[in-house]
């Protein structure tokens, strides 16, 4: 039941923060009016993300472009942002994540990295 108040608590804070958007702001947005379009557009952000060795990889296992598995990993973490923050214990782990884990993970890859800046930029966190 407690479960349940929260969840729907979450769901009440998501509907309210939605209420004051105004829907004029996205009359000037142009979306793909036909396939071609698209997958031109597709193409084009997938040439962004070459470089990126885990997305290329993503994409191979999944057999979706790039860009469609970053819109989707974007989505996820948007939508598990906004029910962690709502729900009890899932916004203390997500902070706990945000500002622990990531840093410490990222101090350890500068530290074993040559380069010296990351070093200074992550130690200085700490």
């Amino acid at each position: 039941d407690e479960l349940k108040g929260q969840f729907d608590d979450a769901v009440k804070a998501v509907s309210d923060g939605l209420q004051g958007f105004d829907m004029d702001a996205l009359k000037d947005v142009k979306l793909p009016a036909s396939k071609e379009e698209l997958l031109e557009l597709t193409d084009e952000y997938d040439k962004k993300f070459d470089h990126i060795p885990f997305l290329s990889d993503l994409s191979e296992q999944t057999k979706l472009p790039k860009s469609i598995v970053v819109a989707v990993l974007t989505l996820t973490a948007l939508l598990f942002t906004v029910v962690s923050f709502n729900v009890k214990f899932l916004g203390v782990f997500t902070t706990n994540l945000i500002g622990f884990a990531y840093p410490a993970y990222a101090s350890i890859k500068a530290i074993d990295s040559p380069q010296k800046d990351d070093d200074t930029k992550w130690l200085t966190y700490w």
